[in-house]
């Protein structure tokens, strides 16, 4: 109880962070929010129009007081509409985190499938040739700019080809060229990782003694090599589901996937102060409760974890 109480109060402390941070960027950014209102709304710039919107906004209230009043608004799941769409920021921001969700999970499921055998493979080869291949290629996959990757693959597979679709989310082959751009530096990492934590299990003396005992390859690799290193991948695996979801802005920019990171570049380009904050908080509020939750499963699953919290 004691420690869900203190997951609480960690996890209420990082939101009212975030808030303040959302609230001083927007004051820090170039540009007024009532000019910038106007504009979106296709309204004439004039004195008496800005005059009328910075009240209407409680502009011309001192910092501290415009603070508290869109916290308790916040708090209320107020963020009030959003310039360009007249609709309520935080309805465009959650219909809009539905579409990063399913890139989300397309992508993660690519990088596992992908990732785990070849970095199985790796480490039963560590040394070879075949191990030689697979590290020239995560390193390849490490440093390759996303920027670059994506607009490569539209060029191939859109312009030239004209096999896959360039931007949008229609049907399945929307989501490969966003999927693979997504995925690809997060392949190589994870490659070397899952390499890594198996190597680590082969001077383990229970492997010896298997290899021994003249037991088929397929059943070490998976009760002994795997048995002692999936914590560590899950654990991976977990926390870059959660980097995907909070971080391919770049990624829907170039294909224009209508997910939140969209949304959120869209609404810096137009000034659009209350979906901004929307979609800082949103952002914000789905990284921690997601790292939470994560750290919860891993310290329900791995004894150690569990052990050094019953001695503490």
């Amino acid at each position: 109880m004691r420690n869900m109480k203190k997951k609480i109060f960690d996890i209420i402390s990082a939101l009212l962070v975030i808030s303040i941070l959302a609230f001083i960027f927007i004051q820090l950014s170039p540009g007024d929010p009532a000019e910038n209102y106007l504009r979106a709304s296709h309204l004439p710039i004039t004195d008496e129009l800005l005059k009328q919107k910075r009240e209407e906004l409680g502009l011309n209230s001192p910092l501290i007081i415009q603070y508290l009043k869109w916290l308790k608004n916040v708090l209320l799941g107020n963020f009030g509409y959003s310039f360009l769409r007249k609709e309520p920021a935080i309805y465009l921001t959650f219909k809009s985190l539905y579409a990063t969700f399913q890139l989300t999970i397309f992508s993660t499921f690519l990088i596992i499938l992908i990732s785990l055998p070849i970095g199985i493979l790796s480490a039963i080869k560590t040394g070879t040739w075949i191990d030689k291949i697979v590290i020239s290629i995560t390193t390849i996959f490490v440093s390759m700019p996303v920027f670059w990757l994506g607009f490569s693959l539209i060029l191939l597979f859109s312009v030239k080809l004209n096999w896959l679709p360039v931007s949008g989310r229609g049907g399945f082959l929307n989501f490969i060229l966003p999927s693979i751009t997504l995925s690809v530096p997060f392949i190589g990492q994870y490659i070397e990782f899952i390499k890594k934590s198996i190597l680590e299990n082969i001077q383990n003396n229970l492997l010896e003694n298997a290899v021994l005992r003249g037991l088929k390859k397929r059943y070490i690799i998976f009760n002994y090599l795997l048995k002692g290193a999936w914590i560590p991948i899950l654990s991976g695996f977990s926390f870059t589901f959660v980097s995907i979801l909070t971080g391919s802005i770049l990624v829907e920019e170039i294909f224009s996937w209508p997910g939140i990171g969209f949304l959120f570049t869209k609404a810096i380009q137009a000034g659009d102060v209350p979906l901004i904050q929307a979609c800082i908080m949103v952002f914000g509020m789905l990284f921690i409760i997601a790292t939470h939750f994560m750290n919860g499963i891993l310290k329900y699953l791995d004894p150690r974890i569990k052990g050094g919290k019953n001695n503490g």
